[in-house]
């Protein structure tokens, strides 16, 4: 059903009245259900839960029928954008609302001009939020008309410069990897004047790269997919909106959408009477290395099944033959003691605002053994730290651990508190 109201979508026409009426009205929709599900609390939105499939697929529409947002608009959309990249945290959603920003720019290149205004706008946001602004920037430029790109160079080297000093390490990082690729992109596009104008930005180049530790990491990430080969221009297909990019990105393999399945379902993507391609004209994306946030679906097999098959290779999986043992009486005392103790209503330790990980670790153990129904920390990420892991003693695994941000500790307390 989902292929099949996409391939209906991909075939809708601007100029025809009644389809722009239909679409306006549509994506005015969408736009509204997409912030109300945005603005929900993060600690209920975790990865391939119900609500980031359901965002993840807002943003893919919004995608396909960007061709329908009007000059008129554009403004209106790209305000919803700019916020949107303020409170999402699932990577495949925000890598689709960056692409986003970059067609609306494209499309409009008056638009460029807001990009000084969500510096300041970022400025005191999350280190992500200046690192998706960066990811745009050096795509936007090479894209906009020859007599424009003299003044944008200018102005965003000026701009991207200082974060290349920045105290947060993510941000450094991306700033100086969007400063290298600007200095290419104005050699290439024979900027002299611009050049001239930013010589320090070439010693800055040259004493990155003379740097083995810090040139290695701004190489990598230069590598990353979405900031090479990924070409907002040239990507833009199906196969990439909803196969290559969701397979790079945080989302279960049940969510992929291959070029054939809408082949099958609608036999005249031959004759071009789309609104995009349906597949790339190079297969140089398809091939990038996935992403670092790469999970994959659950398997539809019994947990116990000796070998299961995956969608990119075999996996072994360990039989554990106690699962299917009768629990001697003194296990069954204890498990019926954990339950208890763990049932709802229960002890919730909330260490949101606790940032030291051995300290973190040694209370998750102490957590486990004591019985506590839910173990709160103020970011996942700290789970997988060695210095973590060596204090829990694995004891992540067997106790319930939710992500409530700091930020967000205030309005979690409170919900908890009504409860």
């Amino acid at each position: 059903t989902r292929v099949t109201i996409l391939n209906w979508m991909s075939r809708l026409c601007p100029d025809v009245p009644s389809d722009h009426t239909f679409v306006l009205a549509f994506l005015q929709s969408l736009k509204t259900k997409y912030i109300a599900l945005a603005a929900q609390t993060t600690y209920k939105q975790f990865a391939n839960s119900l609500s980031h499939r359901m965002k993840h697929r807002m943003v893919l529409v919004l995608l396909l029928l960007v061709d329908f947002i009007k000059k008129s608009a554009n403004e209106e959309y790209l305000s919803m954008l700019w916020h949107a990249l303020e409170v999402e945290s699932h990577p495949s959603v925000r890598q689709m609302l960056e692409w986003l920003v970059m067609i609306l720019i494209i499309h409009n290149p008056g638009s460029v001009s807001c990009i000084s205004d969500v510096f300041k706008l970022y400025d005191n946001k999350r280190s992500v939020c200046l690192c998706s602004l960066f990811l745009i920037i050096s795509h936007v430029g090479i894209k906009l008309p020859p007599h424009m790109q003299d003044k944008y160079y200018g102005q965003m080297l000026s701009a991207v410069l200082p974060w290349t000093m920045a105290h947060h390490y993510n941000t450094r990082i991306f700033a100086q990897a969007t400063l290298t690729r600007l200095w290419k992109q104005c050699k290439l596009l024979q900027l002299s004047s611009v050049m001239t104008q930013h010589m320090v930005v070439q010693s800055v180049i040259d004493f990155l790269f003379n740097n083995g530790n810090a040139s290695g990491t701004v190489t990598k990430l230069l590598n990353i997919y979405m900031y090479s080969p990924f070409d907002p221009v040239t990507d833009f297909s199906m196969e990439t909106i909803f196969h290559t990019l969701p397979r790079m990105a945080c989302l279960a393999d049940d969510e992929w959408i291959l070029p054939r399945q809408f082949v099958q379902t609608d036999h005249t993507w031959e004759d071009g009477h789309h609104l995009i391609a349906l597949r790339n004209l190079s297969d140089q994306l398809a091939l990038s290395k996935e992403g670092p946030w790469r999970m994959k679906a659950p398997c539809a097999d019994d947990e116990d099944t000796a070998t299961i098959e995956t969608a990119a290779k075999d996996v072994q999986k360990k039989i554990m033959p106690w699962r299917q043992m009768s629990p001697s009486q003194e296990t069954e005392a204890e498990l019926t003691s954990q339950r208890q103790k763990r049932s709802d209503g229960g002890l919730i330790l909330v260490t949101s605002l606790i940032d030291k990980v051995p300290n973190l670790g040694g209370l998750c153990r102490t957590s486990e053994i004591f019985g506590v129904s839910e173990f709160v920390i103020g970011n996942l990420t700290y789970l997988e730290d060695r210095m973590f892991q060596n204090l829990s003693v694995t004891a992540q695994k067997w106790i319930r651990i939710t992500e409530v941000l700091p930020l967000r500790l205030t309005e979690y307390l409170e919900e908890k508190r009504v409860q």
